[in-house]
């Protein structure tokens, strides 16, 4: 008999903040980025166009981001039965794994359970905030002991990661020496490159997440334009 375990009310009281507090500050941090980058407007209309565009347009865009990411996790389902251990959910692929397959079981009290399989993307996360996670942990418990780990500082590093890209596009479009330009952009380029490989091999991003992979491309385009002109011009 397969068990079905789904997310709590607890969850989602506190997902929207979780995601904005991750989001908000870079992306505002991106778009100061930008008009550094390009030069702020001194035409006050000008200002107040795209000022309009990005306190109107922001909010619209995170709002219908978020309400996507709701009803995705509304479909979030852990099943468990005496051969395996899977994760559905809607628009993402199907992770399973056999029980005798199982390599480990880690644990950040209070936060989540990993289980661990044999491929490099057999992984699934069990949240604290599961119905009825206790009776999981203890099934889980019997197929192999659980190793608890402290949690990792995922938010510093999500700022961190974020800021450094930030930082390096800054640098690469103001540079004018050519030296600077061809480290900072091939820089950009492998980590573009590296992010969009992730991306798009992860069963834990959804399917319209990967489809948006074309706008690295564009970036990674527009980071070669300008190597090619530095290049030719240098």
């Amino acid at each position: 008999m397969t068990s079905e375990y789904k997310l709590t009310d607890e969850f989602f009281r506190n997902f929207r903040f979780r995601i904005l507090s991750r989001t908000v500050p870079l992306m505002l941090v991106a778009i100061g980025g930008g008009w550094y980058i390009a030069g702020a407007p001194t035409d006050l209309i000008v200002l107040a166009v795209l000022s309009a565009f990005v306190l109107v347009g922001l909010p619209l865009t995170l709002g219908r981001t978020l309400n996507r990411q709701v009803k995705s996790y509304r479909t979030f389902c852990i099943q468990l039965d005496e051969r395996f251990i899977a994760r559905e959910q809607d628009g993402h692929a199907r992770i399973e794994i056999a029980l005798q397959e199982v390599t480990s079981l880690v644990e950040v009290p209070g936060k989540a359970i990993a289980v661990r399989g044999n491929g490099p993307h057999q992984t699934i996360a069990l949240p604290a905030t599961l119905e009825r996670f206790d009776e999981l942990r203890a099934q889980l418990a019997k197929i192999r002991p659980i190793e608890a780990k402290p949690a990792k500082q995922t938010l510093l590093l999500s700022y961190a990661s974020g800021l450094g890209a930030i930082f390096c596009m800054i640098v690469f479009y103001r540079a004018e020496t050519l030296v600077t330009i061809m480290a900072f952009g091939t820089l950009l380029i492998a980590g573009l490159i590296a992010c969009g490989v992730l991306v798009f091999r992860s069963p834990h991003i959804d399917r319209r997440t990967k489809r948006g992979l074309w706008v690295g491309g564009m970036v990674i385009a527009s980071i070669a334009a300008r190597m090619w002109f530095a290049l030719s011009h240098g």
